[in-house]
């Protein structure tokens, strides 16, 4: 499950993702598809996708490339992503592996961290997107 928060402030437009509960590949499209209509709103928004209280992950190899395939079909975000993992190693490199093969395919720039505030610098916002 996932919660979608905005803020708009001097750094522009910037969008946070919550997820809790169980993380799978169908929960990673529906985010896609919802950052796509974000983007009307939102253009070109920086996005802090914070994967930190997540209890379970059911995504293997596969589905990592099953979503980088979605990214290229479907998402028309210009804007940069930072996605947090907490202090699990192993979701850590999930989330590269699936930031590194996302710019080598469409060229779109994301990036994985451990902790929020090296995300928050990375995107040059503010640490005051309200998270739960």
């Amino acid at each position: 499950m996932y919660e979608v928060t905005t803020l708009e402030n001097q750094f522009g437009h910037s969008v946070s993702v919550h997820f809790t509960g169980m993380i799978d590949l169908r929960q990673i499209k529906n985010l896609i598809d919802d950052l796509v209509e974000l983007e009307e709103e939102y253009p070109a928004h920086k996005l802090l996708v914070d994967f930190a209280e997540v209890e379970q992950v059911k995504l293997t190899f596969k589905d990592i490339k099953s979503a980088v395939d979605y990214v290229k079909a479907h998402d028309t975000r210009v804007g940069i992503a930072a996605l947090v993992t907490g202090k699990y190693l192993g979701r850590y490199f999930l989330a590269k592996l699936y930031a590194d093969l996302v710019g080598v395919f469409t060229g779109k720039e994301n990036k994985a961290f451990q902790g929020k505030d090296s995300a928050y610098r990375w995107l040059g916002i503010p640490c005051s997107i309200p998270s739960k």
